[in-house]
């Protein structure tokens, strides 16, 4: 498996006889070459047949007709990392802003009460002026935790 980014790598490749595969891709090729494995031990194939099986299995692997679909599985599976992480942060600008009205409103409230107690006094109403509103107190997303996280 490599997380690499070499030209003309797009999820699987062979390289001296060993298979090369990105990480969005291990899980659906592992399970594929395990189950066809699970498939020939249940079948008592013997082992030099086997060894005549592998070498095809591992033909068709690097065949258009198998390895296309690992690539879609591959830049299907980044697009959607993408995707949450843009998601995310939307979700995040969003709970931001809502945030910042809920301490507008709260702030505004309570100068309005304040205003309406100093004319009750007799005395002249303040102008109401706006303070920085308290941050979020959400955590920031860590978009790179959440990456990870997408990845594992």
């Amino acid at each position: 498996m490599t997380t690499g980014k070499r030209k003309g790598f797009s999820g699987l490749a062979e390289v001296h006889g060993v298979l090369v595969v990105a990480p969005l891709a291990a899980i659906p090729l592992a399970t594929l070459l395990r189950d066809h494995l699970v498939e020939i031990v249940k079948a008592n194939v013997v082992r030099d047949k086997r060894a005549q099986i592998g070498q095809k299995l591992l033909k068709h692997v690097m065949s258009p007709q198998f390895r296309n679909p690992i690539e879609e599985v591959v830049r299907l599976s980044s697009e959607l990392q993408e995707m949450i992480t843009d998601e995310a942060k939307a979700h995040y600008r969003i709970w931001e802003r809502r945030w910042n009205s809920y301490q507008r409103i709260r702030w505004d409230s309570s100068q309005i009460a304040a205003n309406v107690q100093t004319v009750l006094e007799g005395k002249e109403a303040r102008s109401i002026t706006h303070p920085k509103h308290q941050p979020l107190e959400l955590p920031a997303p860590s978009l790179r935790k959440l990456s990870a996280k997408v990845r594992s």
